[in-house]
């Protein structure tokens, strides 16, 4: 926790990431990370959820 690391792709971008946090998620431990970079948009997404989905709000795989 709290040690940056850096990634270097195969494109020559680089970006860097730390564990900020450790949390718990439910049951389930979890962490929140603090990642840094530049991006750009390449695209634009519209998203529609259907209120009937029972998995509308997301899931765990365990």
């Amino acid at each position: 926790m709290g040690q940056m690391i850096t990634i270097d792709s195969i494109l020559g971008t680089t970006f860097t990431g730390q564990i900020k946090e450790k949390v718990k998620v439910g049951e389930c431990d979890g962490v929140i990370p603090e990642v840094g970079g530049n991006a750009h948009i390449t695209g634009r997404q519209t998203f529609f959820i259907d209120p009937d989905d029972p998995l509308k709000d997301g899931f765990i795989l365990r």
